[in-house]
């Protein structure tokens, strides 16, 4: 049985705009119930050390799936989206430095994998701007995007200066690269989704149309008989 292929990217959309307050309500959640959890200075992927753990990792690997179903939608910014993709299920699979211990090669993994998909969100935007930019149609989207690649551009600036200095505030920059980055996320499925639906309603309104005139046409060859 195939899937239509209107029915897939609602499917998508809907992951894309849901699974995102999801995550953050997940998120805060786990932040709430882990003892001595600080969000200014603990980072998101440290509550994989808490009670349930396991709970954010599958969120980090659910999130790998909604980042290549964007990149499927957001065509303009597949590259990049698919990059991020894969590094959600590297940073699900390998654990942060626990607390306390020290550095391994799963943690390694972790942190150069949360780096390079705190680069690669203000990548997608730029990109999808860039590729969009001679469209009239799409002046929003490059706007937002172009905003969003500046925000994400300064906050990796600081986010840059917090890891290298260890400082105390690191897990507030983090979450603003999250937020900035999912955000930007919600409003390019929203505005993609909007863009589709007048095409998909002329569609269905020339199909009526065609089934209107079939029937017609069958009624008058009737009469003439």
């Amino acid at each position: 049985m195939t899937i239509p292929k209107a029915a897939a990217s609602r499917a998508a959309d809907a992951a894309c705009l849901v699974f995102p307050l999801l995550f953050m309500a997940v998120t805060t959640a786990l932040e709430t119930i882990q003892p001595g959890f600080d969000r200014v200075a603990n980072t998101i992927s440290e509550l994989v050390w808490g009670p349930f753990g396991w709970i954010e990792a599958a969120m980090f690997a659910c999130f790998a799936a909604v980042m290549a179903l964007s990149a499927a939608r957001l065509r303009e910014a597949a590259l990049p989206l698919g990059l991020a993709a894969a590094g959600f299920m590297l940073i699900a699979v390998f654990p942060t430095q626990a607390p306390g211990g020290g550095q391994t090669a799963a943690s390694l993994i972790h942190e150069l994998s949360a780096q390079t998909i705190a680069a690669l969100l203000p990548a997608a935007c730029f990109c999808l701007a860039y590729r969009l930019r001679k469209e009239p149609a799409q002046r929003a989207a490059v706007s937002f995007s172009v905003t969003a690649g500046i925000i994400g551009t300064v906050f990796n600036a600081a986010g840059f200066v917090a890891v290298h200095t260890d400082a105390a505030w690191i897990g507030a920059v983090e979450r603003l690269i999250m937020l900035n980055g999912l955000i930007w996320l919600e409003l390019m499925t929203l505005l993609r989704w909007a863009a589709e639906r007048p095409a998909v309603s002329m569609k269905t309104a020339a199909g009526i149309e065609n089934r209107a005139a079939v029937r017609v046409d069958c009624c008058q060859r009737r009469d003439r008989r």
